[in-house]
């Protein structure tokens, strides 16, 4: 019976983790939601048999919560395949716990607590630079509920300080709380009491006083116009007209921009059809753009997404992509796919290359050890047999003096990946998106506020255009300025605030994560010293 109650303690935990990122509730619930399952790992762990399994087991149960509980959205397109996504998040975060338990029966109590934190937020270091990644539930991410007043100093940590955050109060709330229940000495409660509210109330109060007391820095202002234009991606988008689309688009950028408009923005893949990059400028698409709108609006830019092809020749090309594709027809040339950003302004097309894929969508896993395997998985998930090619590292956009970086759609998750924008010299930030896929559910919601994160730790406007929502205007605190309404026609015009300088966070990345990743050594060098260190020598008696 005992074994049950705490077990529901972990799907407690679980819901209670990442509640602000999916209810309109406080963000400093997380600071104390994992004390259940702490409780549930401590009694597991003191079992007698099988106890790392159980721990393995009721882990296994908070993350599958966490999981289902804050992106059961992810149903709506993957369907019954999200659950295999599901399934292998929750294994490796019940792997992390198994490793913290482990730590803590070896090192003891000290030891093992600090485990928890460091090896859980290197381990969110590591979720965050491999391919299978899909990092929503993220320990920074789940104390932002919209309201950005206590991530201000994501500036300098990005979310995995958050992580730190969370954890630590957690570990010092359940520490606090075992006192209590042991019926410890007051002093010693009051110690725990102190310390745990510290570590959980000052962060947010510095927080509060940095977004009360900062100002909007701006080098340079633009005028920027969203063009929002609601196309049902399952039924109209891939299945109608793309010029037809584009004329759309263009027409409501002409209504929305005058003659002192800085930036049109496009959503992502807002035009495709053979757009070739061997070829770019001749494309009609692109020609239509710059006919229609560059040659009306001399020092615009228009930013639009496009799906984008390369072409390779065999025994010509020096190197041909594991995710090119033959060509029908042909036995040496190859074609690649991208999910790209153009700028067409007056005097140049440049191409962003998405870098950060979807898998399963967009990216085929293990496609460089077997292609036949890879493609054999994309079928069974209902994607086809395409990986899309990717840019390595970001790059920058320069056009009539700006200098901007555009991330797209599911980039926007990557703090490190969007801060290397910032890095090479950006002053703002575009994402372009298109998110009608989950209509109905909250996901849209949850990725607008990714692109609330990553203003603030890059102090960088965000300019967020969505094909069917949210369209939204951010500043460098993270507020939301202006929004589109939700699946809705519609433009959306504001000014952005271009700041050329750089953040802690934007310079050195997730620092954080690397630390963390250097102190998970300790704990196998403190183990093998104990294992061979020499029991001490007792003093002879001397005799009488």
């Amino acid at each position: 019976m005992k074994a049950i109650i705490f077990l529901f303690l972990s799907i407690i935990s679980g819901f209670l983790f990442l509640s602000p990122w999916f209810l309109n509730i406080s963000g400093l619930i997380p600071l104390v939601s994992l004390v259940p399952f702490l409780w549930a790992e401590d009694y597991f762990s003191s079992s007698n048999k099988h106890k790392y399994l159980k721990v393995f087991g009721c882990a296994f149960i908070c993350f599958m919560t966490i999981d289902i509980a804050s992106t059961l959205w992810l149903t709506k397109l993957l369907k019954h395949w999200v659950i295999l996504y599901f399934t292998i998040n929750s294994l490796l975060y019940s792997l992390v716990c198994v490793l913290f338990s482990l730590t803590k029966n070896n090192l003891g109590k000290k030891w093992g607590y600090a485990s928890f934190v460091i090896i859980f937020t290197a381990f969110e270091y590591i979720y965050y630079n491999i391919n299978i990644a899909f990092p929503t539930i993220i320990g920074g991410v789940s104390v932002f509920n919209g309201d950005a007043w206590n991530i201000q100093w994501y500036e300098y940590t990005g979310v995995l300080g958050g992580t730190v955050w969370v954890l630590t109060s957690n570990v010092l709330f359940f520490l606090l709380s075992k006192t209590i229940i042991n019926k410890e000495p007051r002093q010693h409660i009051a110690k725990y009491g102190a310390i745990a509210v510290a570590v959980a109330a000052i962060p947010a109060l510095i927080s509060l006083v940095m977004y009360k007391n900062y100002e909007e820095k701006a080098a340079c202002c633009a005028k920027t116009a969203i063009v929002q234009p609601n196309i049902d991606p399952y039924t109209v988008k891939f299945n109608t007209d793309r010029n037809s689309q584009l004329s759309k688009m263009i027409y409501m950028a002409d209504v929305a921009a005058d003659s002192t408009i800085d930036f049109i923005v496009f959503p992502e893949t807002a035009i495709a059809g053979n757009i070739w990059e061997n070829n770019i400028t001749e494309n009609p698409m692109v020609l239509k753009i710059h006919n229609d709108i560059i040659n009306y609006h001399k020092n615009a830019t228009c930013i639009t997404g496009a799906e984008m092809m390369k072409y390779y020749i065999k025994g010509v090309d020096a190197e041909i992509p594991s995710s090119a594709r033959l060509a029908d027809g042909s036995d040496n040339i190859y074609y690649e796919m991208y999910n790209s950003a153009f700028a067409i302004s007056n005097s140049d097309v440049q191409v962003y290359k998405k870098g950060k894929l979807v898998l399963g969508t967009e990216y085929l896993p293990f496609m460089e050890l077997s292609p036949d395997f890879a493609t054999y998985i994309m079928s069974k998930l209902g994607h086809g047999n395409i990986s899309y090619g990717k840019q390595k590292e970001p790059t920058v956009f320069n056009s009539n003096g700006f200098c901007y970086g555009t991330a797209i759609c599911f980039e926007s998750l990557f703090g490190e990946h969007c801060s290397k924008f910032s890095k090479l010299g950006a002053g703002a930030l575009f994402i372009i998106t298109n998110d009608g896929w989950w209509n109905g559910t909250i996901g849209p919601e949850q990725h607008k506020r990714f692109s609330q994160i990553r203003a603030v730790e890059n102090r960088k406007d965000v300019v967020r255009c969505g094909n069917t929502g949210f369209s939204v205007f951010i500043n460098q605190r993270g507020d939301i300025i202006s929004q589109a309404p939700w699946w809705t026609e519609c433009t959306l015009n504001g000014t952005v605030n271009f700041n050329y300088e750089t953040t802690f966070y934007s310079k050195h990345g997730d620092w954080i994560g690397i630390i963390a990743l250097v102190l998970c050594l300790a704990f196998p060098a403190v183990a093998v010293k104990r294992r061979f260190a020499k029991p001490a020598v007792k003093g002879k008696k001397k005799k009488k």
